[in-house]
């Protein structure tokens, strides 16, 4: 018998993660983000407000990471178990996604 190879924790997400992470940069990128969280995208005229960790989160995705390396530092700084932040990332990205027609 083999010892298993060592993971590095993104293999416990399901791959509908991985494909919902990437977004369509051009989109994320014309949005109009206040410090406070107040985003704007122009292209509907529509507005929203995130908490200070959505406005986090939509910084990160503009950044265009991969979605292993986004999801690396997100377990990295946030006291988040995988399953917990796999279930809000799938919340957060899929509003986002439907709110941007993505």
């Amino acid at each position: 018998m083999t010892k298993p190879e060592p993971t590095s924790g993104n293999e416990v997400f399901d791959a509908k993660l991985h494909t919902l992470l990437r977004l369509p940069l051009k989109t994320l990128q014309r949005l109009a983000v206040s410090a406070n969280g107040f985003v704007f995208d122009p292209s509907t005229g529509q507005s929203y407000m995130l908490n200070e960790t959505g406005l986090d989160l939509l910084h990160r995705l503009q950044q265009a990471p991969e979605p292993a390396a986004l999801i690396e530092s997100l377990l990295h700084d946030y006291a988040v178990t995988p399953r917990a932040l796999e279930r809000d990332l799938l919340e957060f990205v899929g509003s986002l996604r439907e709110h941007l027609g993505v």
